[in-house]
């Protein structure tokens, strides 16, 4: 029984190593590194149309918030027109939530805020249009304003000549 047990793996480790010589490794390391290559290829493919998903779903957001600023903006100035500026300033406030990088915006508000008398405000407000878009006129115009009735003539002066510059 001993024999026949030791021919037993003898013959078991011969078909064994037949097997291995037979193997084809070159052709199972191709498989796998096809296989590997699929996978990367749809994983691409997922994180692309996840990317595309998150893209479309950021501009119809952005789309959302400016229709919601444009909104706000045109009650802020119904309300500006009627002479209700506390009522603009609150509705250019929230127009500025929905689009806080409305330099338009931020020279309706700094206006109504003039009207307020606010006049700190109404500078902070000005600069801001200002640092957004440094040709803004009206933003320059109410800023010189602003600073008048604060006593800070001077740099009222620069607005104006700053603004009288690129008008020529």
């Amino acid at each position: 029984p001993a024999k026949a047990a030791a021919a037993t793996r003898v013959g078991s480790g011969a078909t064994n190593f037949d097997k291995w010589q037979s193997y084809d490794a070159e052709g199972a390391v191709e498989a796998l590194e096809r296989r590997e290559s699929e996978r990367e290829s749809l994983r691409q493919r997922v994180v692309s149309l996840e990317n595309k998903r998150a893209r479309e779903e950021a501009m119809r957001r952005r789309g959302e918030s400016e229709a919601r600023a444009d909104a706000m903006r045109a009650r802020g100035n119904a309300a500006f027109g009627s002479a209700r500026y506390e009522d603009a300033v609150s509705d250019y406030t929230e127009a500025l939530e929905a689009n806080p990088r409305s330099a338009a915006l931020y020279a309706n508000r700094s206006l109504a805020l003039l009207k307020l008398r606010a006049f700190d405000e109404a500078e902070e407000d000005a600069t801001a249009a200002l640092d957004l878009e440094p040709s803004c006129v009206k933003a320059r115009l109410r800023r010189a304003a602003a600073r008048t009735e604060l006593g800070k003539v001077d740099e009222a002066i620069e607005d104006l000549e700053a603004r009288s510059s690129r008008d020529t």
